[in-house]
């Protein structure tokens, strides 16, 4: 039960910051709404660098977690938490770079706080479960 609610939680958290976003780019003048798609149309190679290390931790962690090391959790917590971060500031720069309006940027910068937040609710409940067993 305890998971479903960390689960939950986690996954409403990013879904509301996902609508906020949402929101914010319609409210977006026409003009930055194009900008806003050629900035990122461009494929990001370090994105996908950082998804494909996220996913071997993953994978680690499961191998390891058969021997019962709990640090290799702690460490894919937190490279799940900057692979999310890392992309988040270099969008914020783009941004910045850009020179959208600064309401944009503000509200791209909480909602990019709020998805990092549903990420560490999420592995809350995991940290918990397996660091204290």
């Amino acid at each position: 039960m305890g998971f479903l609610f960390y689960l939950l939680a986690g996954i409403g958290i990013m879904i509301g910051a996902r609508v906020w976003q949402q929101n914010n780019i319609v409210q977006l003048p026409n003009d930055y709404k194009i900008k806003l798609i050629e900035i990122f149309t461009k494929k990001n190679k370090w994105s996908l660098y950082l998804n494909i290390f996220t996913l071997g931790l993953l994978i680690i962690i499961f191998i390891f977690n058969l021997f019962s090391i709990q640090p290799v959790l702690i460490g894919f917590i937190l490279a799940n938490v900057l692979s999310t971060t890392i992309p988040m500031n270099i969008n914020y720069n783009k941004l910045v770079k850009a020179e959208f309006p600064t309401s944009f940027i503000n509200n791209y910068v909480y909602t990019s706080a709020l998805r990092v937040l549903g990420t560490i609710v999420i592995f809350l409940y995991l940290f918990f479960e397996y660091a204290t067993n």
